[in-house]
C-alpha cells in the first residue's frame, strides 16, 4: 500500500510547475533598415518586450517574425518597441467616420470592440473628429470586418457620398465637410426664426409694433402664442 501511495505522490504535478504558454505568430514588415546592425537591434528591442517568446528579422525580406504570448503583450507594444529604436512598422492606418458618438462611454465601447479584432494594432476614437483612427495589418483584417466590429456595439460607419470630381476625396474629411454644411444650414434657419421672435417678444421697444400689439390686446396674445409654437 505504501508503494502505491509513493508512486501516486511521485506522479502528482508540482504546484510550481509553470502553466503552458499561449503562443501566437505575427509577421511585421520593417522600414528604415540600412545596415547589417539593424536586424540585431530590432531583435533585441522586440525580445525585451515582456511576453515575446522569439523574434527574428530577415534582412533580405525586411520582415520580422515574432512569436508572443497574447496574454502578456499586445501587437501595439511590439510595434512601439520597434519604433522606439528608430524603425517603422509595416502597418496601415485609416480614419473611419462614425455616427452617433456622444460621450466618453461611446469612445470606450468602440475602441474596445476594435481592439478585439485580430489584426487591429490600435484604435482611438475621438469626439472632435467623430471618427476612429485605426492601425491595423492589411493582411489580417479588412474594412468589412472593422465595420462589423463597430456595428456590433450599436454604432454606424458614416459613409458620405463622394463625387469623383469633388475637391475632398477623403471619407473622413468629406464627413466633416457634410457635417459643417448641416450645421451652417441649422444656424441660418435658427437666425431667420430668432430675429423676428426676439423683435415680437418685446413690441414695446420697437416703433410701430407697440401700436399694433398694445399691452393686453388680443393681437399680442395671438402673436405670442404663435411665437411659442415657432420656438
Amino acid at each position: 500500500m505504501s508503494a502505491v501511495v509513493t508512486e501516486i505522490r511521485a506522479r502528482r504535478p508540482d504546484a510550481t510547475t509553470p502553466q503552458p504558454v499561449q503562443k501566437e505568430h505575427i509577421e511585421l514588415r520593417i522600414g528604415g533598415m540600412t545596415c547589417a546592425h539593424c536586424p540585431p537591434a530590432i531583435d533585441t528591442a522586440v525580445a525585451a518586450v515582456p511576453g515575446v517568446i522569439a523574434a527574428n528579422v530577415n534582412p533580405s525580406t525586411r520582415i520580422a517574425r515574432i512569436d508572443y504570448d497574447p496574454a502578456r503583450t499586445k501587437i501595439a507594444d511590439i510595434a512601439h518597441a520597434i519604433r522606439s529604436v528608430g524603425y517603422t512598422v509595416g502597418t496601415a492606418t485609416t480614419r473611419v467616420p462614425i455616427k452617433n458618438m456622444h460621450c466618453g462611454s461611446c469612445l470606450m465601447r468602440i475602441e474596445l470592440a476594435l481592439q478585439m479584432v485580430p489584426g487591429v494594432v490600435s484604435a482611438r476614437a475621438s469626439l472632435e473628429t467623430n471618427a476612429a483612427d485605426i492601425e491595423y495589418q492589411p493582411e489580417k483584417v479588412d474594412f468589412p470586418t472593422i465595420r462589423k466590429a463597430i456595428e456590433s456595439v450599436g454604432y454606424r460607419v458614416a459613409e458620405p457620398k463622394i463625387e469623383p470630381t469633388a475637391e475632398v476625396l477623403d471619407p473622413a474629411e468629406a464627413a466633416n465637410e457634410q457635417e459643417y454644411r448641416t450645421l451652417i444650414r441649422k444656424f441660418w434657419l435658427a437666425a431667420v426664426i430668432s430675429i423676428p421672435v426676439m423683435a415680437l417678444s418685446y413690441p414695446d421697444l420697437v416703433p410701430g409694433l407697440r401700436d399694433w400689439m398694445p399691452m393686453g390686446s388680443e393681437t399680442r396674445r395671438i402673436v405670442w402664442s404663435l411665437l411659442g409654437v415657432i420656438s
